[in-house]
């Protein structure tokens, strides 16, 4: 199932209703299809009712977000293109001014501006230019502002790595070259 010495794994396409209700009285876990574990033998260290209730909301958690999967991904979409409008346009107060006149500005999800959820979220795309490049805290505040760019599309990839940290851009890869 995995390559690391140690793991569990829970399945929630395999769990059933049935399942889920031996699940909560019943200890023995070690033939249950939905649990994958390096453990050979499950039944004492995961025994205790608390255990096996926190499996047993994970895997209800799960399957409702399975079930939801659709709708979520409606509501994400949504709500990134309402705050996208929002940003394009000045702010909630300017979109009436901007229909009324005929300039509200609609987001392209293609475009260098349209940010995903969490990049609306936290607006910052600059480095700071204070910490010393190469070390550690640079090392490490470039690679979180590196993952919360992952989020984005390539356009807006682009335009940050060129335009705020001066680092040229090759499909899909960065390869840091500073222009200074």
């Amino acid at each position: 199932m995995s390559r690391t010495k140690n793991y569990f794994v829970l399945d929630p396409r395999e769990a059933t209703v049935s399942d889920l209700i031996h699940l909560l009285f019943s200890s023995d876990l070690g033939d249950r299809k939905f649990i994958h574990s390096s453990e050979e033998r499950l039944e004492d260290d995961l025994s205790r009712f608390r255990r096996r209730w926190i499996i047993f909301v994970s895997i209800v958690i799960q399957k409702l977000m399975i079930l939801f999967k659709k709708p979520l991904y409606f509501l994400g979409f949504s709500l990134a293109c309402w705050l996208n409008l929002l940003s394009s346009n000045g702010g909630f107060l300017m979109i009436l001014p901007n229909l009324f006149k005929g300039k509200i500005i609609w987001p392209e999800k293609t475009s260098a501006t349209f940010a995903s959820l969490n990049g609306n979220l936290d607006r910052r795309v600059k480095l700071n230019p204070k910490v010393e490049r190469g070390s550690k805290r640079y090392k490490a505040m470039l690679s979180i502002m590196a993952s919360k760019l992952s989020y984005e599309n390539i356009n807006f990839v682009s335009s940050v790595l060129h335009n705020h940290w001066k680092v040229l851009f090759f499909n899909s890869f960065f390869v840091v070259y500073y222009f200074t």
